[in-house]
């Protein structure tokens, strides 16, 4: 049986798998694209500040 913090070290070893994985969209100015990891944060920031209370 997980414990609550198992289940968290276990969630955030799957969000840090997503470093590795490309998108096709490349960042502004450079010639890197973004990778997953900074398009959930974005999106986490987007739905943080559009959340109504």
């Amino acid at each position: 049986m997980f414990t609550r913090i198992t289940q968290l070290i276990d969630f955030l070893s799957v969000l840090d798998k997503f470093k590795t994985i490309e998108r096709k969209t490349y960042v502004s100015n450079t010639a890197r694209r973004e990778n997953d990891a900074e398009h959930t944060w974005h999106m986490c920031m987007f739905a943080l500040l559009l959340h109504k209370r």
